[in-house]
């Protein structure tokens, strides 16, 4: 910096900033590219010969050759009795997915002959989504009713919510006489059935 001009430093700071900004407008660009072609070495293209109005009316109108070309294209468009055809390589899955989809296919690949394609395709989609979604809830159904969060350990589910703001002088503010220092979270501490005697039984012995 020391014994640089101003206008030296002006430059070097132009400089700088013709070189970021070129730096960003490249990369929007390639950006920009990278949507629109979709990762594609090449941009997409249309392949409808004179897909507008206007070109097939100007200059007198068709040619014979453009004319047929234009025929061909639009019958094209209509699909076989057979199609769309799915073309099971271009869905592949990992090797946990084709493991656990497996049994599903078995099952409505039997079933298919006496359901038909379509309600086949149907109750392979959603039969066992349905069948993970009840069995997840029949799992947080057995861990809330069988398992929960007590005294004994620290496994299992614990609800809880948040209590109302009781400030002093309010009707439902509590007596400390009222309640005992072991009544807060307990955690089903004071209803056990078990280690209850045990006192009077080391007594007696």
């Amino acid at each position: 910096m020391a014994g640089k001009s101003p206008a030296q430093l002006d430059q070097e700071a132009i400089e700088k900033f013709n070189r970021n900004l070129k730096r960003d407008v490249e990369r929007e660009a390639r950006l920009t590219r990278q949507y629109f072609w979709r990762g594609n070495k090449l941009p997409p293209f249309g392949i409808e010969p004179l897909p507008y109005e206007r070109q097939r009316l100007a200059n007198g109108g068709m040619t014979p050759e453009e004319r047929a070309l234009r025929k061909q294209w639009v019958m094209d468009q209509h699909l076989a009795p057979n199609e769309p055809v799915y073309v099971k390589e271009l869905y592949p899955k990992n090797a946990i997915r084709r493991l656990l989809a497996a049994p599903w296919d078995i099952i409505f690949g039997a079933l298919k002959p006496l359901m038909g394609q379509k309600l086949a395709t149907v109750g392979r989609f959603y039969v066992p989504r349905l069948a993970m979604g009840l069995a997840g809830a029949w799992v947080v159904w057995y861990q809330f009713k069988y398992n929960p969060n007590q005294w004994t350990g620290h496994q299992g589910f614990h609800m809880y919510r948040t209590k109302p703001i009781v400030l002093p002088g309010d009707p439902a503010w509590p007596n400390p006489m009222e309640k005992q220092h072991d009544e807060f979270f307990d955690k089903g501490f004071k209803n056990r059935k078990v280690y209850l005697n045990v006192g009077k039984n080391s007594m007696v012995d």
